[in-house]
């Protein structure tokens, strides 16, 4: 009959382990063979040192994974027990966000059914603060396989001493790229500025046939300052007619023969009712380019063109991150917005 410390002895010639791999799988394989049961407490770190002459080092830091794929839990340092037999590829993820967003919804779900329900996700906000980060990280760190940050701009240098705290290599920057964790954490970037006036670039001739084109004011930007700023130097660059401001209106009626860039909010609505109620044609009397993701307009008949930001690569991309066997490979990937085009011009 097995003993306990066989299924992790048993993996010492599998060239592909490290010690601390093995003590992970051999737990995981014990628990699979139903050797330990849900609350039963597991070898101390003392006795795993014993039967198997790893290092302390080692052993904690296997036990410490355990914990966060939620297979086991320290119960005020009296032990580690079994609290889950679920030993397959069970992964805990924080998703940090700097706020509620149609981005972040749709980021989640997608993760979730690539995860096939072999994981579970938590989703965290911190309101675009620095303080609510440095504290949020401070309340969960530890408890999750992965974390997923998308850390605005304008926090991260106020966060940048208080990441330098934590091991990295589980983290994974989303959208905006850090430079100072080059080669200490996943990245998985956006370059907002090259990618949205390539996209652009590439509708020129299309562009051209308005009299005007006009980025219309959203929240939206202070998240991602680099989309106005593309969109400046593409009117510049290019000799185009146009503006960041509001919707252009004579006498309470739209004007035609203008292109609108909006985000994904109140305003595109309120110009899509007026563009109803004044029985103007979309890319006749006025054309519409959406900036950001929004499956409702888009299963939509309206008909205006989006560009959209990555949410489907992006979740692809993270699955790569915490599926790697390779778990000191570290990600970092460039991704590009992607263009959706309506009726054409």
């Amino acid at each position: 009959m097995k003993l306990f410390f066989d299924y992790i002895k048993e993996l010492r010639d599998t060239r592909t382990y490290t010690k601390h791999e093995q003590l992970v799988q051999g737990v995981c394989n014990a628990v699979a063979a139903k050797h330990i049961k849900i609350g039963e407490m597991l070898p101390s770190v003392n006795t795993m040192i014993h039967e198997l002459g790893f290092s302390r080092e080692t052993v904690s830091r296997a036990y410490k994974e355990l914990i966060e794929r939620g297979i086991i839990m320290s119960k005020n340092r009296k032990g580690y027990y079994l609290i889950n037999t679920n030993v397959g590829s069970t992964q805990k993820i924080a998703l940090v966000f700097p706020e509620f967003t149609l981005e972040a919804q749709l980021l989640y779900k997608e993760l979730y059914d690539l995860l096939e329900y072999n994981g579970t996700i938590e989703v965290f906000f911190y309101n675009e603060k620095a303080d609510m980060l440095r504290q949020l990280l401070k309340n969960i760190h530890g408890n999750f396989s992965y974390y997923i940050l998308d850390i605005l701009p304008n926090v991260q240098t106020e966060i940048l001493g208080s990441l330098a705290n934590y091991n990295t290599n589980r983290f994974i920057f989303l959208n905006h790229f850090i430079p100072d964790f080059t080669g200490k954490a996943h990245q998985l970037s956006i370059d907002f500025n090259v990618s949205f006036y390539h996209v652009m670039k590439g509708l020129l001739h299309d562009l051209r046939k308005w009299d005007e084109i006009v980025l219309l004011e959203s929240n939206l930007w202070s998240r991602f300052p680099e989309i106005p700023l593309s969109f400046q130097s593409l009117i510049h660059e290019e000799g185009l007619n146009g503006s960041i401001g509001f919707v252009r209106k004579t006498n309470d009626m739209l004007e035609k023969n203008i292109c609108y860039l909006t985000a994904f909010d109140t305003t595109l609505g309120e110009l899509l009712k007026e563009l109803h109620l004044q029985e103007l044609k979309l890319n006749e009397d006025i054309a519409i380019i959406g900036v950001g993701t929004n499956t409702v307009w888009e299963n939509t008949t309206h008909g205006f063109s989006q560009v959209k930001f990555p949410i489907k690569p992006m979740a692809q991309q993270i699955l790569k991150c915490i599926t790697h066997k390779r778990k000191k490979h570290l990600l970092h990937k460039h991704l590009a917005l992607e263009y959706s085009q309506g009726i054409t011009f």
